[in-house]
């Protein structure tokens, strides 16, 4: 009799521990379905097969003024995702404004100085019909800092992005403006 309720106590035991694991692999995902996707590096982008194209950051740094020196990491085109369910992780967005390509350009200075460069700094480039694309500052795992924006599609081989001084009371007289360019690798 005690081996039985020793066999079924452990059953029961290992039964809530299976339950609570699954719980807690298989709920969060749910929870964050339909949201856009965000990929973190070139690896992660082709493991989850949106990878789209490899660029070229030239230059690698990019002196802005006596405060800030960009150094750039990585640039990669991805198609835009959406987080899916646990069974399907990675599915195709169904609004109509997130479909298309997003670009990334990693950005290898500490968050904590590029936030401080992108409150002084708006970061652009302009496509062929005059449409002004911004590329706004995304952090990914607390350690990685990119800058990314949404393109419905992308025809060009080469880019330039425009960096300008942000409108203030004290910058009106002194809107500086550099760029660097990514080329497909």
């Amino acid at each position: 009799m005690k081996l039985k309720s020793f066999l079924y106590g452990t059953f029961i035991f290992i039964a809530i521990i299976i339950t609570i694991y699954l719980i807690a692999i298989i709920v969060p995902t749910f929870l964050s379905e339909g949201h856009v996707g965000i990929s973190n590096g070139i690896a992660a982008s082709k493991r989850i097969g949106v990878f789209n194209h490899e660029y070229v950051v030239e230059p690698e740094t990019l002196k802005i003024d006596s405060t800030y020196t960009l150094r750039f990491g990585e640039a990669w085109a991805e198609k835009s995702w959406v987080h899916g369910n646990y069974f399907i992780p990675v599915k195709e967005p169904s609004r109509e404004e997130w479909k298309g390509f997003t670009m990334y350009v990693q950005m290898m200075d500490s968050i904590v100085r590029t936030i401080s460069f992108y409150e002084q700094y708006s970061v652009y480039t302009i496509e062929d019909d005059s449409t002004k694309n911004i590329f706004a500052l995304t952090m990914v795992g607390g350690e990685n800092s990119f800058l990314r924006s949404d393109f419905a599609k992308l025809g060009k081989n080469e880019m330039t992005i425009y960096i300008k001084e942000r409108k203030t009371d004290t910058t009106e007289a002194r809107r500086q403006t550099a760029f660097f360019t990514i080329r497909k690798k």
